[in-house]
This record gives structure tokens, C-alpha cells and sequence, in this order.
């Protein structure tokens, strides 16, 4: 299982453009000019996740509908990290839809954070997710640390 994502996305120079050229806010998320970006990034993903969701751990299906793109900030909430590779994951549409747009901040930022330290749900970059949840048998979550990202993980995701 992997701990944490060993490094983000790096989007090619066509993708930046893209991006500079056609991003206002998150609701252009689902703008198709996008759709290279995000398929580049799930296969990137996939691999360096190998191939399971950043909360559950449960293997990610290959139907569009069995992996989602998971904005750990919520993109709604801080539309300027919406295309910060850092804040990108994948995830099983059960973890994305339970945590929808719940706040997973501590206190407001402004900037995006270097550390996990800030947030509270384990961060796909940052956190050991092995020091924060034990899985028993497949299927029984067990929140491991003493800040609370393992239990706030579970209940949230």
C-alpha cells in the first residue's frame, strides 16, 4: 500500500497554458479544454497510488465512473487550488461524494499549505496514511494517530 503520493503531477507546458488561458474560477472544472489535463493526471495517479483511493485504499475501477479527481481543499471553498497538483488525488466516488465539500481546515489559509499540519483528514501528499489508519481484514477502519487526521479521515470520507 502506498503511504503517500511520492510526488504531484508536473502538467506539460501545453497543459499551464490551458490552464492560464481558461481557468476563472472551479466551476471551469468540467470544462472540456481540461479533459487532457485530467486524463494525464489519472494516469499519473494511478501509478504513484497505485491504483487504490487516497481514503479507503479500495482498488480504483477503470470506468470514468469509478475514479474521481479529489480536490482534498474543496475547490468550492478555495477555487485557487482547484488545479494545484497538490491538492489533486484520486479517489473511489463513495470517499468523494461522503466528503463533498466539507471543511477539512482547521483555520482558513491563503496560501496552500507545505505540511498537513493544517489539515484535518489525512493528505494524500503529506501524511502517512500507515501512521494515521490500520485496515483490518479489508474493510475495518482504525484510526491510529493522537491529532486526530485517522478519525477525522474515517468519519469524513
Amino acid at each position: 500500500m502506498v503511504d503517500k503520493i511520492s510526488s504531484p503531477y508536473a502538467p506539460s507546458s501545453e497543459e499551464l497554458k490551458t490552464i492560464k488561458a481558461h481557468f476563472k474560477d472551479d466551476k471551469d472544472w468540467t470544462n472540456e479544454k481540461f479533459d487532457g489535463f485530467k486524463s494525464n493526471l489519472i494516469t499519473d495517479l494511478r501509478l504513484k497510488q497505485d491504483n487504490k483511493c487516497c481514503y479507503c485504499k479500495w482498488e480504483l475501477g477503470y470506468d470514468i465512473k469509478n475514479v474521481d479527481i479529489e480536490h482534498i481543499i474543496p475547490k468550492s471553498k478555495y477555487s485557487q487550488f482547484t488545479f494545484n497538483t497538490k491538492n489533486l488525488a484520486l479517489s473511489c466516488p463513495g470517499c468523494n461524494t461522503s466528503k463533498s465539500v466539507k471543511n477539512v481546515l482547521h483555520k482558513p489559509i491563503k496560501i496552500y499549505p507545505r505540511s498537513g499540519r493544517n489539515i484535518m483528514i489525512v493528505h494524500a501528499h503529506f501524511d502517512d496514511y500507515k501512521e494515521c489508519i490500520e485496515i483490518h481484514n479489508g474493510a475495518i477502519y482504525e484510526a491510529l494517530d493522537d491529532d486526530g487526521k485517522g478519525c477525522d479521515t474515517i468519519k469524513i470520507c
